[in-house]
């Protein structure tokens, strides 16, 4: 299932801009007057984070700089665009906030109603958020202070809004699109924002609205110009994996009702994070028999330190494969499953490792296996250690045991034949 979520009408936003705008943008002020000044307010642009289901909202932040656009003659109209703070027309530039996303925070599975950010929608439209199946979105807002910028006459005044890095909130690290593996930026990282402004017919200036273009190649102000590539806001991508390890034994001498111990490493994921771990597949709490004297706790979730690292213990069935998944580990980060190797040894087991990892570093004879958490299909990592335990049982035993019996029984049997028919010949002789 794919949602795309167009939330312009086109007709119905060209043809409020066209009456709002058209008449009065291109007026020049009369002869000799001279308009007052006057000053934008805050608006709010969008962000939406989208990620895996099975993922939790990071703690993140996502920055930005507002540069001036560039003047230009709309064609086809009369309508005015200015750089913004050319000195002349308009002084100032915006400020302009970051987007901060926290450490779970509510995620939505479908576009919610857009909230009012004064940058010109249709009233009701909802999120300019696209999502595929199996996604979720989280969103924040930016805020864009115009009260400082100044504008002097009517016209269309145009800015560049640049996403420039982001920060993980746990530990100030900045990246940029290419380096911040975990994120996938938008293949154009900028924006078009243009201010209406016109005359209100009684000689005074007045902000009439904001238009935030998708990108330079359809940032027209034409008659025109249809408005479905108009946005709201960015949209980034949170890329994670599910990472799963399951255990099966084989042989006639493996044991079906043992728990063995299974260690989890991960390294580079987010600092400071809580990873939930499905342990649906396994035993929450393992049962006490012959060769596991001790209950043990599998654990649902794990918390890396401030370098992202974290170490997890659990303890898996082999005779019923069990299995368990650590959900939402973002692209980049290490990890390494083990089979506790001792006693894997002393018990006489040998293993083979299977992963759907891109590159796995598979390593029976330790046990162990490792990589990298990265994209590939399906969406989650999956390892099995397919564990063999076998003994060979002589088969001539048996054999030659029960020819010597039969050898000394029938012997014994001879000699008590002997005996009685001995016996006999005394007794007739007397």
């Amino acid at each position: 299932m794919h949602f795309r979520n167009k939330f312009l009408s086109i007709a119905a936003v060209t043809m409020s801009a066209m009456m709002a705008f058209s008449p009065v943008l291109g007026a020049n002020a009369a002869e000799g007057m001279t308009y007052d000044p006057i000053t934008g307010e805050e608006i709010t642009i969008e962000k939406y984070l989208v990620m895996n289901e099975s993922a939790i909202t990071p703690a993140v932040s996502f920055h930005y700089e507002v540069v001036a656009g560039e003047a230009q003659k709309a064609s086809g109209s009369n309508l005015e665009v200015y750089a913004g703070n050319d000195g002349n027309t308009s002084s100032g530039l915006p400020v302009i906030g970051t987007a901060d996303f926290s450490y779970n925070q509510e995620q939505f599975s479908e576009a919610q109603a857009s909230e009012n950010s004064k940058i010109m929608l249709v009233e009701g439209a909802n999120d300019s958020v696209e999502l595929e199946e199996d996604e979720v979105y989280s969103r924040s807002s930016v805020s864009v202070d115009f009260s400082n910028v100044k504008f002097m006459e009517p016209g269309v005044y145009r800015y560049i809004v640049k996403e420039t890095y982001a920060i993980d909130l746990a530990d100030e690290k900045e990246h940029d699109g290419s380096s911040m593996v975990s994120f996938s930026f938008d293949e154009d990282m900028t924006r078009v924002l243009d201010v209406y402004v016109v005359e209100d017919g009684e000689g005074a200036l007045e902000v009439q609205g904001y238009v935030l273009h998708n990108s330079d190649d359809n940032a027209t102000v034409d008659k025109e110009a249809s408005y479905d590539t108009k946005g709201n806001g960015f949209q980034n991508e949170y890329n994670t994996r599910d990472l799963s390890f399951t255990k099966t034994v084989s042989g006639n001498q493996a044991s079906h009702d043992e728990y063995f111990e299974v260690v989890l490493k991960i390294e580079g994921a987010l600092p400071n994070t809580v990873y939930a771990v499905d342990i649906s597949e396994a035993d929450a709490s393992t049962k006490t028999n012959g060769v596991n004297t001790e209950a043990k706790e599998n654990q649902s979730s794990i918390t890396t330190d401030a370098d992202g690292n974290a170490e997890a213990t659990f303890w898996v069935q082999g005779g019923t494969s069990q299995s368990i998944t650590v959900e939402g580990l973002p692209f980049g980060t290490k990890y390494s499953v083990s089979q506790n190797k001792e006693t894997m040894g002393e018990e006489g087991y040998s293993t083979t490792i299977t992963s759907t990892d891109d590159d796995p570093d598979n390593d029976p004879d330790n046990f162990t296996t490792g990589g990298d958490i990265g994209g590939g299909d399906p969406d989650e990592i999956k390892i099995t250690f397919e564990d063999n335990r076998s003994g060979v049982i002589p088969t001539g035993i048996i054999l030659s045991v029960v020819p010597g019996a039969a050898i000394v029984a029938g012997s014994a049997i001879g000699l008590i034949a002997m005996a009685a028919k001995k016996k006999d010949e005394d007794e007739e002789e007397e």
